[in-house]
């Protein structure tokens, strides 16, 4: 079997810019959002994100979708960049059409204009665009799980929200994916509040829908709402959370016992993730975990929920495995040798193998690279990986209220868009080829040149050489700048988290 089918392949993507815009960069930025499972004879996964031609400004809103075709031992087959221009898009999600027409319909954002809104793609087998939609009064989320297939059609449906007389109404949005045209679309409102739909799921027989998304009104800002609809939209119920914590909710899976689980981080980055599971309108637990940002749940065929994410410095690929009924069923995280790792998505291969994907930041090779990981899903172990106890959980507690939602149907158009894909030749990482291997000789991955450690003062360096060193809080400002001297140097500063970039490394503390 090849020894990448249950490990760590890490793909570093070069691209030569077409087009626009004209000078090219030397350095990508590549940052995968969502992978699938592709049905067709091939077999394989299909990754979706974006692509920034100037890593120098990673944070603005340029960029372009990328697709990247992988077959079943992760092997590149092909990589499209999708834009217009200017380009500012980034893919989120893709559905694979049929088993026999094996062309891909891809949901994206753009982010061009005051409002972040969906562009849907129609792509044939290999990447290219037949067609492309744009719906520009409909906000979306840029999370991975906000659409969802209707069974047995050619439909899809997608969460948002639209802002109608200075109200964000939460909204739910059909498609056909053959044409792209919008079949119908339902507004959501209660009264004096504000609802953002951001993820939602279909229970696999039933077909209801449920959503999870954002709740503010004149006392509670940025909590969560939960609702139920039917399979054609009508709603049967929806509660809020009376909180005045921060909570951002990220993703959802529904059974078919009407329960369902509901992934939030508390607080802004570095944030604690939360599962709660519910019945119905009725919560069955809350299971929370320090230390652990969470990107995406996924329900496994094993019976386990399985969460990726950061943890438990905030720069480790992470995940935590639950069992039906909460508790740990294995959690893990990969050691890596580069200084920012984050995992985004997941999907359950055919043979029942977790498959992964994230973005590692790899110094002097590519500013953010796509890594794609396979790990068994029933017990998380693969070289190189570490197994802890379990991270440290809380059982926080969470009133609810409930809200009457009046429906809306509405017609809204959408915008012809011009979008062209582009062939891109990427390159495997023979360097993380290299580092990997030596992680699977020695059981653990090589050192960096510089390390961090966190104190109550400050931040502790641990650096092989002199080097410069740079500190910055995370609005960009600098919080320090000089030269590191070889061995244990500690750098005094106030509580908060800072970033910092020394010897080719970069890295993120946290001063408490």
């Amino acid at each position: 079997m090849n020894a990448f089918v249950l490990a760590l392949l890490m793909l570093t993507l070069r691209a030569k810019v077409y087009g626009v815009p004209s000078a090219p960069a030397p350095l990508a930025w590549f940052e995968p959002r969502s992978i699938i499972p592709c049905a067709d004879k091939g077999g394989g996964y299909l990754v979706v994100g974006r692509y920034v031609y100037d890593p120098s400004n990673p944070f603005s809103d340029q960029g372009d979708i990328f697709m990247l075709r992988l077959d079943t031992s992760l092997n590149v087959l092909w990589l499209k960049t999708v834009g217009s221009s200017p380009s500012r898009e980034v893919g989120l999600q893709a559905i694979q059409l049929t088993e026999a027409d094996s062309g891909y319909f891809v949901c994206g954002a753009s982010l061009s204009g005051g409002t972040v809104h969906p562009i849907y793609i129609r792509t044939n087998p290999q990447g290219d665009v037949l067609w492309s939609r744009e719906y520009p009064s409909f906000w979306i989320s840029e999370r991975p799980t906000l659409m969802s297939r209707e069974p047995g059609t050619s439909n899809v449906v997608i969460a948002g929200a639209r802002n109608i007389g200075f109200q964000w109404y939460a909204a739910l949005l059909w498609l056909d994916m053959t044409t792209g045209n919008p079949i119908v679309e339902h507004d959501y409102a209660a009264p004096n509040v504000h609802l953002l739909g951001v993820s939602i799921a279909r229970a696999p027989q039933s077909g209801e829908i449920y959503m999870s998304g954002v709740y503010s009104d004149n006392v509670y800002q940025n909590s969560v709402f939960l609702a139920r609809f039917t399979r054609t939209g009508e709603p049967t119920w929806a509660i809020a959370c009376t909180t005045t914590l921060f909570l951002d909710p990220v993703s959802i899976r529904a059974l078919n016992d009407s329960t369902f689980y509901v992934l939030v981080n508390r607080g802004s980055v570095p944030s604690d993730a939360q599962i709660w599971k519910f019945r119905n309108s009725t919560p069955l637990w809350y299971q929370g975990f320090l230390s652990f940002t969470g990107n995406e749940a996924y329900l496994f065929s094993n019976g386990n929920l399985i969460v990726c994410g950061n943890g438990p410095d905030q720069m480790r690929h992470a995940w935590i495995a639950l069992g039906p009924v909460g508790g740990f069923a294995w959690s893990c995280y990969y050691a890596d040798f580069y200084s920012v790792n984050t995992e985004y998505a997941m999907c359950e291969s055919p043979q029942g193998v977790l498959t992964s994907v994230g973005a590692s930041n790899s110094v002097g090779i590519g500013d953010l690279d796509c890594s794609v990981i396979q790990i068994p899903a029933n017990n998380g172990h693969y070289p190189g990986c570490i197994i802890p106890a379990g991270f440290s959980t809380s059982s926080p507690e969470y009133a609810w209220i409930n809200l009457g939602l009046t429906d809306l149907s509405s017609p809204y158009p959408y915008t012809a868009l011009t979008l062209q894909s582009v062939q891109i030749a990427p390159q495997v990482d023979s360097l993380c080829r290299s580092l990997y291997e030596e992680t699977q000789e020695t059981g653990r991955p090589p050192r960096p040149s510089v390390q961090a450690l966190c104190s109550s003062e400050g931040i502790v360096f641990l650096s092989a050489e002199d080097t410069d060193i740079a500190i910055y809080r995370p609005n960009g400002a600098l919080a320090y700048r000089g030269e590191l001297k070889c061995g244990r140097q500690t750098i005094t500063l106030g509580q908060g988290v800072y970033l910092w970039r020394a010897g080719g490394c970069a890295g993120k503390a946290v001063v408490r």
